[in-house]
């Protein structure tokens, strides 16, 4: 036990005097380090807020329609052209069809 710190330590007391002849390298790594961990840490923080905002928005009174296919409303997009052709296709349903379904049929225009 007592040999491995002894390794250990002279092993450090070596990098640490060589540090000097290669100060600009350790800098830049340092940097580095520091650049990716607050990228890190600011993406973790925006996931976050947007999961805390997701979860306050909501509302019995309101409903979130998604694409086909998502699962999360920040991945679905619902284009004025969709939205026309869901429209056209509710319009278009039969009455029993209508009936059974969880939305009521549309008004006529």
């Amino acid at each position: 036990m007592a040999s491995s710190l002894q390794q250990i330590g002279a092993i450090t007391a070596t990098t640490l005097r060589s540090l000097p002849a290669r100060w600009g390298v350790a800098v830049v790594v340092v940097i580095c380090l520091a650049g990716v961990s607050g990228v890190m840490i600011s993406m973790l923080a925006m996931a976050d807020g947007l999961e805390r905002t997701y979860r306050s928005a909501g509302r019995p009174d309101r409903v979130i329609v998604l694409s086909t296919g998502e699962t999360t409303e920040g991945t679905s997009a619902i284009t004025r052209n969709r939205e026309g052709s869901r429209q056209h296709r509710t319009k278009t349903k039969s009455a029993s069809t209508a009936s059974s379904s969880h939305c009521p049929p549309m008004p006529p225009e």
